[in-house]
């Protein structure tokens, strides 16, 4: 995923897949789930395979 500003792992859940660098985070998510919080707005995030992705509580289309 990619977004406009700083981009960090959710310390609430301890929990991040692969790599995440200035407003980019890629890698894989083989099962459970995965927060970042950031400042800015949603670029851009990919899926492969089946996945929700939510944004503020609320779904949206990867």
């Amino acid at each position: 995923m990619t977004v406009g500003g700083a981009l960090v792992a959710d310390a609430a859940t301890g929990r991040t897949a692969g790599h995440v660098s200035g407003s980019t985070a890629e890698g894989a998510i083989t099962s459970g789930d995965r927060s970042y919080r950031f400042h800015g707005e949603l670029h851009d995030v990919t899926v492969d395979g089946d996945a929700e992705v939510s944004l503020d509580g609320k779904a949206v289309e990867p």
